[in-house]
């Protein structure tokens, strides 16, 4: 990656994609001194040519990256660092325009930290985000599902009430 400098010690390598948009490797990769630089690096598979460097500073922690139709999707939130005002937050890259196409930052209507385990496209390109927004010391209390519109607008919020603390796992499964 061009941006980072030959001496950077701590760059981990912390996602590998193939997009077959164009038949690349992705490389997503974290500064894990700072924890608020990514990069994410397209390369020509055949050639191992650079085609595209992005940089993503942000303090918040990176979930799963999701590839779909032309998109790279890049759901982050601040896992369990601060008990309140963290929203939830989503990126759409572009694969071909190696551009960004917004960034989706929302608290969901709430003033407690935001946690996002996953996120779901469906065949109209919505996303659905789920994850649970932070009660107490731990993530007993509401967990959600979020849906998003390709164009990156709020369309909806669901809750529910979950007795088990600690446990985001179990959003994964909606």
């Amino acid at each position: 990656h061009p941006q980072i400098p030959n001496n950077s010690y701590g760059i981990v390598i912390t996602r590998l994609l193939y997009s077959p948009i164009d038949s690349t490797l992705i490389v997503f990769s974290t500064n894990t001194w700072t924890l608020n630089t990514h990069y994410i690096t397209q390369l020509n598979l055949e050639t191992g040519e650079l085609i595209s460097a992005t940089t993503i500073r942000t303090s918040l922690q990176i979930q799963t990256l999701t590839i779909k139709d032309d998109f790279l999707y890049i759901p982050y939130s601040s896992g369990v660092a601060n008990p309140t005002n963290d929203p939830i937050s989503l990126k759409k890259y572009n694969l071909r325009t190696h551009q960004m196409e917004w960034d989706f930052t929302s608290a969901l209507n709430t003033n407690r930290a935001v946690y996002l385990s996953k996120i779901e496209i469906d065949s109209n390109s919505n996303i659905y985000c789920t994850g649970a927004i932070r009660q107490n010391s731990d993530y007993r209390g509401t967990w959600y599902v979020a849906k998003i519109s390709p164009e990156g607008e709020l369309l909806y919020t669901k809750s529910m009430y979950n007795s088990v603390p600690n446990d985001s796992r179990l959003s994964q499964g909606l």
